[in-house]
């Protein structure tokens, strides 16, 4: 038998699985447990069922942290190389398409299939069903867990990488923080991030389902926060698509502080100082036209007939474009450029495929190692690091498992 540290990984999920593989392959003997049936359930649902496993594109700027030197750091130890390389090993092939970072079959499943399959290999101990609700210390140089009625088990080192709260129908319902908090750590406090946001204007309803480039602007009172720009999709209830989500873990957390706007500027793509020569071409043009056809095919028609709406021009669609007052055309030539809507929320974690916030970092060492509780350490999202969409979380449990891995087991 290996006399190698017995290491208990608690949190099946990408970074468990990461650091299981590491650990076990420095020689450490290891027990993985997974509160779910099965472990790895969470991988099933990233990138729409593809995984999205990382990005060509690595900064350390594409991360929120209370920590953020400790965390580039820990990127330039474990980043893309590093990940290829890990992949590789596994024997799974991977495709690029714009610098993101798929398996070549387009299966999440196939990610989950060799990550166990390595562990199983080498002799990863998996056992599901096993919710860990306890830890502390036992005898000398030993941290015990505890799940259900089960004896508590012994080890060397601990690695806590069970997840934060979103999507908590796959395991993460915030039990890694019971259990840090055990052990005397703080808990940033915890956000939806990468989630839809809620809106408080009833015309919604009314684009529902429209699709439309734009960039979109968070506002906290009338302080400009963040812009991001690219497909954003309209709901009854408020608005969803990449640029939304990038925005949402700001939005969460200036919530709770006063107002939240997010101001659409659809015409992301021309300069607005020459917004006044665009319109005036357009009019030198089409301003015999009736005006529902001089704005034909420069937004969705359901997004144009609410626009319209709002800039008091719906009375005027059949008059010719160069007849309309100044003042209404003004008004719909600005709501092209800023239609502002009030945040209430952020979707729930149900609905988010990350956490902002959670155990701070400043309280782990370079190796993510608890400086509270030695021999403990802390991987994946249950740390407060969360990062943009395309790839970059997947890349986080990569780094933090990896390292973690292979740090507990010297």
């Amino acid at each position: 038998m290996a006399q190698g540290k017995r290491i208990g990984v608690v949190g099946a999920g990408a970074s468990g699985l990461a650091a299981s593989i590491a650990a076990a392959r420095a020689g450490a003997r290891v027990t993985l447990f997974e509160r779910g049936e099965e472990p790895g359930r969470k991988l099933l649902l990233t990138g729409n069922g593809r995984c999205n496993l990382g990005n060509r594109d690595l900064k350390p700027e594409y991360y929120h942290s209370s920590d953020p030197q400790k965390l580039a750091a820990c990127l330039a130890r474990y980043g893309l190389g590093e990940t290829l390389a890990f992949f590789e090993e596994l024997g799974l092939l991977l495709r690029e398409r714009d610098g993101y970072l798929y398996p070549a079959c387009g299966q999440a499943q196939a990610v989950r299939e060799v990550l166990l399959a390595r562990a199983r290999a080498l002799g990863v101990e998996v056992k599901t069903s096993a919710k860990v609700n306890r830890i502390r210390r036992g005898g000398p140089g030993e941290i015990l867990l505890g799940w259900g009625r089960e004896p508590e088990a012994a080890f060397d080192k601990v690695i806590l990488s069970c997840g934060g709260q979103a999507a908590p129908r796959t395991g993460s319902d915030g039990t890694g923080y019971y259990l840090a908090r055990q052990l005397g750590h703080s808990v940033t406090s915890v956000y939806p991030a990468l989630v839809q946001l809620r809106c408080r204007e009833s015309f919604l309803k009314q684009i529902a389902g429209v699709r439309a480039q734009a960039a979109a602007e968070l506002w906290a009172g009338s302080t400009f926060v963040c812009r991001e720009a690219g497909e954003v999709q309209f709901t009854d209830y408020g608005v969803s698509g990449i640029p939304i989500f990038q925005l949402s873990g700001q939005a969460a957390r200036l919530l709770e502080k006063g107002p939240v706007r997010v101001r659409m500027d659809f015409l992301p793509w021309m300069d607005p100082r020459r917004d006044g020569d665009f319109w005036e071409r357009r009019l030198e043009r089409l301003g015999s036209a009736p005006a529902e056809d001089f704005f034909a095919g420069t937004l969705h028609k359901k997004l144009l007939l609410l626009l319209g709406e709002l800039a008091g021009l719906d009375r005027w669609w059949k008059k010719p474009a160069a007849e309309v007052p100044g003042e209404a055309m003004g008004r719909m030539f600005g709501l092209f450029r800023g239609l502002e809507l009030t945040v209430t929320d952020t979707n729930s974690f149900d609905q988010a495929q990350v956490c902002r916030g959670g155990v701070d970092m400043r309280e782990v060492d370079g190796n993510l190692e608890s400086l509270l509780a030695p021999g403990v350490y802390f991987a994946g999202e249950l740390l407060d690091v969360d990062g943009r969409c395309g790839g970059y979380n997947l890349q986080w449990a990569w780094t933090s498992g990896l390292l973690t891995g292979t740090e507990a087991a010297k």
